[in-house]
């Protein structure tokens, strides 16, 4: 699941540094030449490069300042905490494919959260959060982009939601290739979870 999560989030980002790169580009025709970029960013770490290839259609790149993407009502919508808890029950959940047969369980749904940062480059991206500080990354895989002025406010996002998890094993590997301790590496004994969703559409409240 990690490997799957990491490569469909490395995609997103490296996407975001393709555009900043291109927009170089076309000020400075001049500027020919490729160098390597680092698509990570505060709070995930992506080690794996996305073999993919996409076309995407023209994003809606402002909305109406209050719609995103798909026209997205506030009905029937859930807070993050009882997406999180659906998940980990599997209730409600269906086969997701990401790609080159790579099938998860996801949950279709409208989620409620607080936004606490947006993609800088283009806004193809953005995380919530609930009350209780469980956070979900949004991915809106260009199909639409959000503005940074919406970080601070409520919002609902349509989409599929699922979980990955990073096992106690690949944790203590990651922590042996940042040279942690023995006594840290051995302190790792519970998985990592974490949670995301492939949006459709977002509403500003």
């Amino acid at each position: 699941m990690r490997i799957i999560y990491a490569l469909f989030l490395a995609y997103a980002l490296m996407a975001c540094s393709s555009e900043q790169q291109q927009t170089a580009t076309s000020d400075n025709p001049e500027v020919h030449s490729h160098e390597g970029h680092d698509h990570g960013h505060e709070g995930h770490d992506h080690d794996h490069d996305h073999n993919h290839d996409h076309v995407h259609s023209t994003p809606e790149e402002e909305g109406d300042g209050i719609h995103f993407g798909k026209n997205v009502t506030a009905d029937n919508a859930i807070v993050l905490a009882t997406a999180i808890e659906k998940l980990q029950k599997e209730e409600g959940v269906e086969d997701l494919d990401l790609g080159e047969g790579n099938i998860i369980k996801a949950l279709p749904a409208k989620i409620e959260g607080e936004v606490t940062e947006v993609c800088q480059m283009s806004g193809c991206w953005l995380k919530i959060k609930d009350a209780t500080g469980k956070e979900m990354f949004v991915n809106t895989n260009h199909d639409f982009l959000v503005k940074p002025t919406i970080v601070g406010k409520t919002v609902v996002v349509e989409g599929s939601a699922y979980q990955e998890v990073t096992t106690v094993a690949e944790l203590k590997a990651t922590a042996t290739e940042e040279n942690k301790t023995a006594a840290e590496i051995e302190a790792i004994t519970e998985p990592e979870y974490g949670y995301s969703l492939m949006a459709k559409g977002l509403l500003v409240k």
